[in-house]
This record gives structure tokens, sequence and C-alpha cells, in this order.
């Protein structure tokens, strides 16, 4: 069972050298209405596109259906990766190509929490084209 999934947009550098947010996170578009909100922190500049925890479905009644919270966790990701992919899809396509040329790189990161080995992760094509449009892989990392 899946406990989260937190999915974000970075850009990092393979050679350690750091990004100014001047050369990243403040060429994006970011609407006070956008669910995408700047991570601060250690580590590379990211932008949280979406962050569903098991915990957030825990008044789902499951008297009836015993998979209830995951289909409700699964429709809410989902729904999330849809909010997500219009959003990428208003970001300028120049800020990751000029990322790219200088040697950087840009991805979006799925980082989860599973309890057992095995779950299914499953991205809407509007996700994927929204990605691949502007040039970001998708790396996916769990129980790290």
């Amino acid at each position: 069972m899946v406990e989260w999934l937190q999915f974000a947009l970075r850009a990092w550098d393979r050679r350690g050298v750091g990004i100014r947010p001047a050369d990243f996170l403040e060429r994006l578009v970011i609407d006070s209405a956008d669910t995408a909100r700047v991570e601060s922190g250690f580590g590379a500049p990211r932008v949280r596109l979406l962050s569903l925890s098991m915990e957030d479905f825990a008044q789902v009644d499951t008297t009836q259906d015993a998979g209830a919270k995951s289909e409700a966790f699964a429709a809410a990701l989902h729904e999330g990766l849809l909010r997500a992919a219009d959003w990428l899809a208003r970001q300028p396509a120049t800020v990751f190509e000029e990322l790219r040329a200088s040697g950087r790189v840009t991805d979006v990161i799925v980082g989860g929490w599973i309890t057992q080995d095995q779950f299914d992760l499953d991205l809407p094509p509007e996700f994927l084209r929204a990605c691949g449009a502007l040039g970001l892989s998708i790396s996916v990392c769990t129980n790290d």
C-alpha cells in the first residue's frame, strides 16, 4: 500500500553547483491560486506539484468497500496530476531549455513510501505530455 506520494519539479547540477533562484524559481509562473508551491530547504531548488498522504483519506468510509480509501487516493492523485499538467503547460519552455543548455538537469521527482513491495502508479497522458513538452524526465524514488 502507498502511504504517501509527492511530485516535485526540480533543477539540479550533477557537479553540485547551486542554481540561483533567478535562473529557475523566479522565472516560473506561480499564481496564488495554483497548488504548485516553491519548497524551501536543503537540496535542489524545487516546486511541489502534488503531495498526497493516505492519512488525508482517514475519513473515507470503508464499511461497504474495503478499498474505498485506495480508490479515493487514486482519484485525488489523478486530479492532482491533471492540475499539475495544467500548471506545467503554462511554464515558459525557455527556462528549462536554458538550464539544460548550461549543463543542469530538469526533472520531476516522484518520492513516496510504500508498505509493500509493489504499487501501481498511473500517470495521465496530460501529465506526461506536459512533462515531455518541457523536456522533463520523471524519476521515481520510494522508501528512501
